[in-house]
């Protein structure tokens, strides 16, 4: 994901979550009301603080020098008495729109990380390693030539969430993010088909715009799921999710509102390998690659700065393995690690990540279900802990 955003003397550039300042040359402008302005340093910080330094020319007086401080996405200005004419001509409001777009940027971004994350592991993951483990634990009495064996529906529940911090100069955020789906599935012959529907709901404090975004939709999704052998799988899904956001941040002590549209899709291709299956233990390995992608739509907040429309995507590979103890038993404990790498932004380094967790199924026949929880590691200044618990029942 790589956002860019400009500014009449600050470019902010926006790569998946960095912020980067750059120091504007020299200028002089005539400012009404203040006479003409010569500047020469303009210094802001990842925190949005920044400073001018320069001499004032009233007309038909004598020049004066001037310091002004401030923060572009608070509006505090301090400093000489005129510093809020100076800075109003010089474009402030500019420098304000390119932070904050950048910061709500790269809270989408993180939305739609998050998302994607929850849904692997709901269909990548568990859809995958429990068919490739069932399958394996039938014996052989289901045949070569239809693994599943007799045709089957299923339905199952899934509620999970994310809870979220990031304590990145300029970026620092916390919050939640729950999702809760409901689907249907057949399997039949080698083949798993299923579908899905589902709410998500996001509320996430943007500590450096003192504000917060609220989000709440609707979302989609399938996969296919085909046995190649009772120890290999593979699954491809797709999911879209559609939601409307509310943001509120402070400018000058006062609430500025703004709301707008936020859309994802994902896709994802993932085989799981059946390494060791008995009684008593079994290892599976997966290993595959994400697309994820996000756009925020136009809008004008009410202090009326308009924000363009706003989009990413990211491309990740990921590999890991599940350990699950008594596989075939009605209480079956495993625990995981995934490792992904993002490939789609050479120029970041902050590209690889580890989820690690556990979790316990119980359950067998015709009613099923899952508590998971892990969290996410390798990601500097950042965490994430998340939850899920998923019921299956046969038809």
């Amino acid at each position: 994901m790589k956002k860019h955003a400009k500014a009449a003397i600050l470019v902010i550039g926006l790569s998946s979550g960095l912020c980067v300042g750059a120091v504007a040359e020299a200028a002089t402008l005539n400012v009404p009301g203040v006479g003409t302005v010569s500047f020469d340093q303009n210094n802001i910080s990842d925190g949005g603080n920044g400073s001018f330094t320069g001499t004032i020319q009233p007309s038909g007086g004598p020049a004066a020098d001037f310091s002004c401080s401030y923060n572009a996405v608070t509006g505090q200005i301090s400093g000489a008495s005129t510093c809020g004419q100076i800075l109003n001509g010089i474009g402030l409001t500019n420098i304000e729109r390119a932070l904050v777009a950048a910061r709500v940027n790269a809270a989408s971004s993180l939305q739609a990380e998050t998302n994607v994350r929850l849904l692997d592991n709901l269909v990548q993951q568990r859809v995958g390693a429990n068919v490739t483990v069932s399958v394996a634990a039938a014996g052989e009495g289901a045949g070569t030539g239809a693994l599943f064996g007799a045709p089957t529906f299923g339905s199952f529940a899934f509620g999970g969430g994310s809870f979220l911090n990031d304590n990145r100069l300029g970026f620092e955020k916390s919050g939640h993010n729950y999702v809760a789906t409901v689907g249907v599935d057949h399997a039949a012959g080698n083949t798993l088909l299923g579908g899905y529907a589902g709410y998500i709901n996001t509320n996430i404090s943007l500590k450096s715009l003192e504000g917060k975004v609220d989000s709440e939709g609707w979302l989609v999704g399938g996969y296919v799921t085909q046995v190649l052998s009772r120890l290999l799988s593979v699954t491809a899904s797709l999911s879209y999710l559609d939601s409307s956001v509310d943001f509120r941040r402070t400018f000058t002590g006062a609430n500025v509102i703004s709301a707008y549209g936020h859309n994802e899709w994902t896709g994802g291709l993932t085989a799981n390998a059946l390494l060791v299956a008995n009684q008593d233990y079994a290892f599976s390995l997966l290993g595959g690659v994400t697309y994820g992608a996000w756009n925020d739509g136009a809008y004008t907040d009410s202090r009326g700065i308009t924000f363009a429309k706003a989009d990413g995507d990211n491309t990740y590979v990921r590999g890991g393995g599940v350990f699950t103890f008594h596989p075939t038993g009605a209480f079956r404990p495993y625990g995981f690690a995934t490792y992904s790498r993002l490939i789609s932004d050479p120029a970041y380094n902050g590209r690889d990540s580890l989820q690690v967790g556990g979790g316990v199924a119980v359950g067998s026949g015709r009613v099923t279900g899952n508590l998971e929880v892990g969290t996410l590691l390798l990601q500097s200044g950042q965490s994430e802990t998340s939850i899920g618990f998923h019921l299956r029942l046969a038809i």
